[in-house]
């Protein structure tokens, strides 16, 4: 079958505005797409154990899984993951495992495993933890060197969900947010302490102790989100999304891009869309141009989908515009 090479050409202007507003202050994102790649500014994660598996949407290879043991992600301390306002927001799939308490999922740490124990932390109690806890989820902040915690009530997560974690703070509340929803709110005015630590995913940073399970998108804002862009987040985030197994006739890359993306392809194609995160379609066209000018949108996350000739979807791709 003859092969046709079809480039879409993303002459995109490269802005710090995403698909909504508040992305304006995200600072960094790791949608963990193949790899650990920090799509913001390029603090980029180095994987050490940890494995690439099924996201939430059952796309392979679009997140990490942590076996407990010695799997962790680093993420080499920059100015860009130290804001003085913050919000923290992280995609966790749980597992059955004890633990020794307030398990890291993602946290940059205090020097050492004592008061405040963190800069900023997002953690879980495992369901065997006997210690007085278990299955709780819990977010901790430094403000001017004192800890600001927020913990569920014990048995709050079941075994084998996904759950969206968030936590911010403005200067004056520390808040945290559980799929969407705003869990606990505390009044504790100051800074953020940074300790100019790396940042760990899957791992306390200041003792040798590991989380099993799955993580996804992480994301980090130098703004405090309000309840409304926080539960935009978790009712938008690929939900609208029909997830196809990619074509081995038809291939997508490079992704995340900066200019153009390509489609390599060895069947009749009909047409492609292309949809933003909110789930609103922004492409729809008869395949009749091999560069497709997309000049005008935004930077973000888009999903791209391939149709054959009988109008039959055939391939589909979270596409990153950097």
């Amino acid at each position: 079958m003859k092969t046709c090479l079809l480039t879409l050409v993303m002459l995109l202007s490269i802005s710090t505005m995403g698909q909504y507003a508040f992305d304006s202050c995200l600072v960094a994102y790791y949608p963990f797409d193949g790899n650990a790649i920090d799509v913001i500014y390029e603090n980029n994660g180095v994987v050490d154990g940890a494995v690439l598996t099924y996201d939430r949407f059952g796309v392979d290879s679009s997140a990490y899984s942590f076996d407990g043991i010695d799997d962790f992600i680093l993420v080499p301390n920059a100015p860009q993951i130290n804001p003085q306002n913050i919000t923290l927001c992280v995609w966790y799939k749980t597992v059955s495992f004890e633990g020794i308490g307030n398990n890291a999922i993602v946290e940059k740490p205090f020097d050492i495993l004592d008061e405040p124990y963190y800069q900023y932390h997002i953690g879980v109690v495992g369901d065997q933890y006997t210690n007085n806890a278990y299955s709780r989820f819990q977010t901790d902040l430094s403000v001017d060197s004192v800890r600001v915690k927020h913990y569920t009530q014990d048995n709050f997560w079941t075994v084998g969900e996904w759950y969206f974690l968030c936590s911010s703070f403005d200067g004056l509340y520390y808040r945290t947010y559980i799929n969407g929803i705003l869990f606990d709110s505390t009044y504790s005015p100051g800074t953020v302490t940074s300790y100019d630590r790396d940042m760990y995913i899957g791992k306390f940073g200041n003792y040798e102790s590991y989380t099993p399970g799955v993580i996804d998108d992480i994301r980090i804002y130098s703004c405090a989100l309000d309840q409304e862009s926080i539960t935009v987040l978790y009712n938008a985030d690929y939900t609208n999304v029909e997830v196809v197994d990619i074509n081995p006739q038809v291939k997508i890359y490079p992704n995340p891009t900066r200019e153009n993306i390509v489609i390599e392809y060895y069947t009749k194609i009909g047409k492609i869309s292309m949809s933003n995160i909110l789930g609103a379609v922004v492409l729809n066209q008869e395949l009749i141009s091999n560069q497709i000018n997309l000049s005008d949108y935004k930077t973000g996350l888009y999903f791209l989908k391939v149709f054959d000739e009988n109008g039959s979807l055939i391939a589909a791709e979270k596409v990153i515009k950097k």
